[in-house]
């Protein structure tokens, strides 16, 4: 079973890797749709996603709802408590530097 983080981290590094081979601008179309489909597959409230290249920002992106109570969307400032989520994005980090 494939929670929202391992869905986010397989959508964000994916793209990143097609991105190293374009020159062109990536799409995103497809991470947002992984994301989205993974949030409400999981019933999961919020993300955000930021996708570095080369040490600037090529995409920032804030899913779902920060305070749902109030109306305050996610943006991608928003905070987030991660937990034992960094072992997910340590192992996604790992694999890209070594396919380097």
């Amino acid at each position: 079973m494939r929670t929202v983080a391992s869905t986010l981290c397989l959508a964000v590094t994916t793209i990143a890797l097609q991105a190293q081979s374009s020159a062109r601008a990536p799409d995103f179309a497809e991470a947002r749709r992984l994301i989205r489909e993974g949030m409400a597959k999981d019933s999961a409230t919020a993300a955000s996603i930021a996708v570095v290249r080369d040490g600037v920002i090529i995409w920032e992106e804030g899913f779902g709802w920060a305070d749902p109570e109030n109306g305050r969307p996610v943006t991608p400032n928003t905070p987030f408590l991660l937990a034992s989520l960094t072992k997910t994005f340590e192992a996604t980090l790992a694999t890209v530097l070594q396919e380097q």
